[in-house]
């Protein structure tokens, strides 16, 4: 599954992350520690933007933990016999 561990990025480069991701149909998972400081850190401001971002566009964008998502993406596997 593609992942992308940030650190300092700004928000614009996150949603052009999940767009790429959208424009591709596939997963756009976004790896960090802490947001506004700390161990593998994204800005408030970053993350905010990509929140209201995602919010605005949630008909476009399923947003879920990652354990769901890959028991979503198994089970999808499963049902077309692809496993």
């Amino acid at each position: 599954m593609p992942g992308w561990q940030v650190e300092d990025v700004a928000g614009k480069e996150l949603i052009a992350y999940v767009e790429k991701a959208a424009e591709q149909g596939t997963v756009a998972t976004i790896m960090f520690h802490s947001v506004g400081g700390g161990y593998i850190n994204i800005s408030k401001q970053a993350h905010n933007e990509l929140l209201e971002y995602l919010h605005t566009n949630q008909d476009k964008f399923w947003v879920d933990t990652f354990q769901n998502i890959t028991q979503h993406i198994k089970s999808e596997r499963k049902r077309l016999g692809w496993e």
